[in-house]
């Protein structure tokens, strides 16, 4: 039954990736459709935004693609204030015209942690979708930054369906899902991931038919005990 399980586990790894693999090409496609407007000023905003956007779709490929896998790119001092400054307008496209984008920020001017940008956009991303998917009649997904206790927090609150508690236990489950088959089963698993790749913790309150919120809690950077050789990165780019 063993090797069963793990010729089923093989035979899926082949499927993602050659799904996956498929899918960066497009995004390259999308990316190339793209370089004719460059220099065109009435279109700069736009690009901008379409680019970040690739930028984030292509991360959340190869972190699909390195499931399972150990994360091999090295870390770097992440300000989550600018992270989320830059990433709200590609966040709010994401979401589609039905739903509202609310993004909270702390009164500090920077919030570090040691990471890697990108995997933190991931989480976010993959909250949001989730989010979103909850509320099917539109409405307003919030994103908030905190400092609480020497930890940085990130939440992520829709006011949709909810979650019974009886699947509360089983989110992040890699490949449980209550979206059928428009659901990988992924998702939330790749957020935990996220999380304890940063050494922190994540949580989850939820009411039937009045929202859910995930918090992540990341531990803030302490120059006292950074590696040697780590080097800042403003926001955006893993």
């Amino acid at each position: 039954m063993a090797s069963r399980a793990f010729s089923g586990w093989r035979t899926w790894g082949r499927w993602r990736r050659g799904r996956l693999t498929t899918s960066t090409i497009f995004l390259q496609v999308i990316y190339a459709a793209t370089i004719e407007f460059e220099g065109d000023a009435r279109y700069e905003d736009a690009l901008k935004n379409v680019q970040s956007a690739l930028g984030a779709a292509g991360e959340l490929t190869r972190g699909l693609l390195r499931f399972g896998q150990e994360p091999t790119t090295s870390n770097a001092t992440v300000d989550l204030v600018t992270l989320l400054r830059e990433f709200e307008r590609p966040l709010g496209y994401a979401l589609g015209r039905r739903h509202r984008l609310e993004v909270k920020f702390p009164r500090v001017g920077q919030v570090q942690i040691e990471g890697r940008p990108s995997r933190i956009q991931q989480a976010l991303l993959n909250l949001a979708i989730n989010a979103r998917d909850a509320m099917p009649n539109g409405g307003a997904i919030q994103v908030a930054l905190a400092v609480e206790s020497g930890q940085a927090t990130l939440s992520v609150h829709d006011s949709g369906v909810g979650i019974p508690p009886s699947m509360r236990e089983r989110l992040f489950t890699p490949f449980f899902t209550t979206k059928g088959l428009q659901g990988s089963g992924l998702g939330l698993n790749v957020v935990k991931t996220v999380v304890e790749e940063h050494r922190g913790q994540i949580t989850v309150l939820s009411e039937p038919n009045l929202g859910t919120t995930f918090s992540l809690y990341l531990p803030l950077f302490d120059a006292r005990s950074a590696a040697p050789g780590l080097v800042p990165a403003a926001g955006g780019n893993g």
